[in-house]
């Protein structure tokens, strides 16, 4: 696509971050299409002080994975681009079991030397990406509003971002 096409995938990408964000409990401080030297765009959000669970660890992963399935339901289909955001929910989720205790293992694991799982981590980020695609699907005129407003702005704040998804900041 043409650098219209390539503003629009990275919009829609970083807007189902923000939006899926803020709909599973996070403050999203700002959203940008800004490139810089790791990434095309990006969303800092804030999980509060809350202790990690489960339910919040799932709700992390299900953020990173938005940006895939955004690109999958409302771009052109997925990308490498979304490798970082990939490699960053199977982090958390491998965290998750074997540091965290928060799945089927009580034994704490850490360092290079633990073992993974890999069908394991892959049903898990299986099972989380369906839920994605149908959050994706239910908030896709938010995302799509929103990153409409990334394009022309490049750089939105809290207020900004929560005006759109319906959220108080």
């Amino acid at each position: 696509p043409g650098e219209a096409g390539v503003s629009w995938f990275v919009a829609v990408h970083e807007a189902a971050h923000a939006v899926l964000a803020i709909r599973l409990g996070a403050e999203v401080v700002s959203a940008s299409v800004l490139p810089n030297a790791n990434s095309k765009g990006a969303v800092a959000t804030d999980w509060g002080d809350s202790p990690i669970t489960r339910d919040r660890l799932e709700a992390m992963v299900k953020v990173g994975l938005a940006g895939r399935a955004a690109d999958e339901l409302l771009g052109s289909g997925p990308s490498a681009g979304a490798r970082s955001d990939l490699v960053h929910a199977s982090g958390l989720l491998t965290s998750g079991r074997y540091e965290m205790g928060l799945y089927d293992r009580l034994g704490v694991s850490t360092g290079l030397g633990k073992v993974h799982d890999d069908q394991w981590l892959e049903d898990q980020l299986s099972r989380l990406m369906e839920e994605v695609r149908e959050l994706v699907r239910e908030n896709s005129h938010a995302i799509e509003q929103l990153a409409e407003a990334l394009i022309m702005k490049k750089l939105l704040r809290a207020t900004d971002i929560s005006a759109f998804v319906g959220a108080k900041p």
